[in-house]
């Protein structure tokens, strides 16, 4: 979905990478300072700080979305760096979906989306085994879930703790929705690979 987006975006972040690469920051420095950032949110969490839950939130977010622009800019894509980054996104995730909880949200939604989530994240391992690319597959990739759960922390801010809960029952929803357009298209793809 954010797809498109993305492509409008890509062009700064490509100069945001250069521009951070330059100044020595590598691209591992960038997913450990995200995932240390995920980690402190379930403490502000515990004690009902919403706006510092939401700033580490974003501030993660922002640590994911670079690491990889850095990564390209330098030239130092490599396994050991995107097994770190995909590790350090399920960490991540799982902290925020902590958070929630600890912050009175329902916790069969939060499993649910939780669960559906590592699925769609799954898929895309196992097709990247066989050679397959299932980036923008899919309505719920990383970036709309990051978006959706800063969202809901953004209306546990106003005290909308059941809208909070909807828009989660509504992400997985699209998460099943996902993981359905994955696995169809991976069994395809499988059963009939493409000629080279």
């Amino acid at each position: 979905m954010l797809s498109r987006i993305r492509g409008a975006v890509t062009p700064f972040l490509k100069r945001l990478g250069v521009f951070l690469w330059r100044r020595g920051i590598s691209p591992d420095m960038l997913t450990l300072s995200g995932l240390t950032l995920s980690f402190v949110a379930p403490a502000f969490a515990f004690f009902k700080v919403v706006l510092a839950v939401l700033i580490l939130m974003i501030l993660s977010l922002v640590c994911d979305a670079l690491d990889g622009a850095v990564a390209k800019a330098s030239g130092s894509t490599t396994p050991r760096g995107a097994l770190l980054d995909s590790f350090s996104d399920r960490v991540e995730e799982l902290m925020f979906v902590l958070s929630l909880g600890l912050m009175r949200v329902e916790w069969v939604i939060l499993i649910l989306f939780l669960g559906t989530s590592f699925l769609i994240s799954y898929l895309r391992s196992i097709a990247s085994q066989h050679g397959i690319n299932l980036e923008g597959v899919g309505l719920m990739e990383r970036g709309e879930r990051g978006l959706l759960l800063v969202l809901s922390t953004t209306l546990l801010m106003f005290n909308a703790r059941q809208y909070a809960e909807l828009l989660i029952a509504a992400g997985v929803v699209l998460n099943a929705v996902t993981v359905t357009q994955r696995i169809t298209k991976l069994i395809s793809l499988l059963d009939n690979p493409p000629r080279t």
